[in-house]
């Protein structure tokens, strides 16, 4: 899984380079066409943090482990008394 994550990466490099290359036969330089591609990338990425980030409805805390935790220091000082 981890070489298919970073296949999928090395893909999405690939493609962002080929568009901007693409972006170039308007007329438009290569340095700009590669500006306006990452511009486009964060305002994606910035659209799927905030959406993301907007579907999360509890706290991220790990309650559970905390309470386990707390329980153990409580049975272990009741065992060293």
């Amino acid at each position: 899984m981890l070489a298919a994550a970073a296949l999928v990466l090395l893909a999405g490099a690939v493609f962002s380079a080929a568009l901007a290359i693409w972006i170039t036969t308007f007329g438009i330089g290569l340095h700009i066409a590669c500006v306006v591609v990452g511009v486009a990338l964060l305002a994606l990425a910035s659209i799927a943090f905030i959406s993301g980030r907007g579907d999360v409805s509890e706290d991220l805390l790990p309650t559970r482990s905390i309470h386990h935790i707390k329980e153990d220091i409580r049975t272990t000082k009741e065992q060293l008394s």
